[in-house]
Formats: structure tokens, C-alpha cells, sequence
């Protein structure tokens, strides 16, 4: 399955065992769900953006994506798929403002919603709520109309809140650091082409007897304007990425130990100002797949986000 869940809390997580095989299917798929999660806050999305505000200015981010989770992909290769779709629904919003130039602080408070049924007719599990909130300052050397890569960093702190809800929980209580390392083609580059890159790390110290988790996520994606629209560039890229994990743990969700890895690929659709202005606002549109899952989940991520510099 892809993605992320929610977790139930108040319940053991899922046997760790190296032993897999199909018949652990359901049993391993629900155990996930009623399981007390690690670490891993995964607020970054295919749509997710780096971008310092000229000095004394604010930038504000929206993101909505949907995830659905479609199967478990155990440590010998077999599909243990759920009997109805799991959906993890999650909502970003940024802000940051920028005291001096090439550097901004910012906040972000993220908002869930997951939705299981075990079975056709049965009524649904659901929780929603704000898992914690984020603080993280951003740096950049490039200026507006620059001609040579754009490079961006980022650090935060996540506080997760804690929730005891015996159903299905939307904060899985680990705080944890993260680190994101991004590169983008020159705003004035030639042609209409456009590439960038980026890199997210993520640590959770280990805490109320879990252990500690570990993750990387690396995508690039590239492409080229297609049309102009309303004075602005409609731009069509395509984006593939890889994530490896400490455990199999998604959207806040524990679901088995020992390393998990896939990859994801998909298009990303922008519409946004012409050069040398391109952050000014932006809107992007991402669908991706999952692909090569190692313990790991397998499914489909559909993003929407906008984004504007007041």
C-alpha cells in the first residue's frame, strides 16, 4: 500500500518477524492499523517546494493530497492486499516570512483524515485532527532573475501532539527533526525547461520504548512548458523518487519492522508566472504510483497545492 494510515492506539504493534507469506495478509494489514506508531511525520509531498521570500515579505503554502493505500508488500515480495481501501487524506499549510534576505522562518501545521472499512457495508474507521505543529527556518543564496541553480535548505522541529483515542489515532506522539536539501534549473533559464531535485531526511529519537526511526526521501522531477495561460506558464513534468525507511512506517502508521524501501513516479502539472518571477504564486497538480515496494505499502497519490509570496 502506499502511503500512510492512521493507527489505533492502546494496542501492541504488529509481530516483528522476518517470516512473511501471503496468509499474514489481513491480520498484518489490520494489526497496522490498531498498532502504537514510530516516528514518521511525512508532510512532504510530490508537490512540496522550497522558496525564500524577498526580505520583510511572507509566503504562504496550501497542500491537500489524498493517498490511497491499495496493499502491503511483505520481506519476500508478497501482496497482502486489504479488503477495502485505506485513505489517508493529509493537509499542509506553510508559513514563513523572511527578516533579511536569503532567509525565512517559518511555521507549518498539518491536518488529517484517514478512512478504513474492513468490509463492504461495514461502517468505516475514522479520525481527524491536527497531528502536531512544525517550526523551520529556510536558506537560499539565489536572487530573483538569477541564472544559475537555485539551491535551498531547510530544517525543522516537528512537536507531536499525543493522542489516546482507542480508535483510529492521527498522531503518533514522536517529535522528530528534519532536514531538506533542494536544487532547482535558474528562473531565467532558456527555452521553457525546468528540473529540480530534493532531499528529505527525517529522525525520531526513540521514545516510550519504541525505537528510534530514520528515513530518506529523494525526488527529481523535469519538464517544459506546454502553454501559456492567463499570462502565466502551464508547465507538465515528470517525477520519480525514492523512499527508505529505518521500518515500515507511513503517514504516522507502524507497519512492520526492519528496512522499508519503494519507489514512486507519476507527472506533475504547474501553472505559474513567467520568469523571472516564478514563485510569486504557484499552482501544482501531482499524481504518482508506487512502484518496486519492500516492506512497504503500495497505492496512489493524487496532490493539489498553491502557494503565494504577499
Amino acid at each position: 500500500m502506499r502511503g500512510g494510515a492512521p493507527r489505533l492506539a492502546g494496542s501492541e504493534p504488529i509481530a516483528r518477524t522476518r517470516r512473511a507469506g501471503g496468509r499474514l495478509a489481513f491480520p498484518l494489514l489490520l494489526g497496522a492499523l490498531v498498532a502504537a506508531a514510530n516516528a514518521g511525520a511525512q508532510f512532504i509531498t510530490p508537490n512540496t517546494g522550497l522558496a525564500v521570500p524577498p526580505p520583510g515579505a511572507a509566503r504562504v503554502e496550501v497542500e491537500y493530497s489524498i493517498y490511497r493505500v491499495d496493499e502491503f508488500v511483505d520481506l519476500t515480495g508478497a501482496a497482502q492486499a486489504f479488503p477495502n481501501h485505506l485513505y489517508f487524506n493529509l493537509g499542509v499549510l506553510r508559513a514563513s516570512y523572511s527578516p533579511f534576505a536569503h532567509v525565512a522562518i517559518g511555521a507549518l501545521l498539518p491536518y488529517r483524515w484517514t478512512s478504513f472499512a474492513e468490509s463492504e457495508g461495514e461502517p468505516s474507521l475514522t479520525a481527524r485532527g491536527s497531528p502536531g505543529l512544525g517550526v523551520f527556518a529556510d536558506w537560499s543564496p539565489a536572487d530573483s532573475g538569477s541564472r544559475a541553480p537555485v539551491l535551498g535548505v531547510r530544517v525543522g522541529y516537528f512537536h507531536a501532539r499525543t493522542d489516546d483515542n482507542p480508535g483510529v489515532t492521527i498522531s503518533d506522539g514522536y517529535s522528530r527533526y528534519t532536514a531538506m536539501v533542494s536544487l532547482a534549473s535558474a528562473p531565467a533559464a532558456p527555452d521553457g525547461w525546468h528540473a529540480d531535485g530534493s532531499l528529505d531526511l527525517e529522525y525520531a529519537p526513540a521514545a516510550a520504548g519504541q525505537e528510534r526511526q530514520i528515513e530518506a526521501r529523494l525526488q527529481i522531477a523535469a519538464g517544459r512548458r506546454i502553454a501559456r495561460l492567463a499570462g502565466a506558464e502551464l508547465r507538465l513534468l515528470a517525477l520519480t523518487g525514492y523512499r527508505a525507511s529505518r521500518s515500515a512506517v507511513e503517514e504516522d502508521v507502524y507497519f512492520h519492522d526492519l528496512t522499508s524501501r519503494n519507489g514512486f513516479a507519476g507527472f506533475r502539472v504547474e501553472w505559474a508566472p513567467a520568469p523571472p518571477a516564478p514563485d510569486r504564486w504557484a499552482a501544482r497538480l501531482s499524481i504518482t504510483d508506487d512502484f518496486a515496494p519492500d516492506n512497504a505499502v503500495v497505492g496512489w497519490r493524487a496532490t493539489l497545492s498553491f502557494a503565494t509570496t504577499l
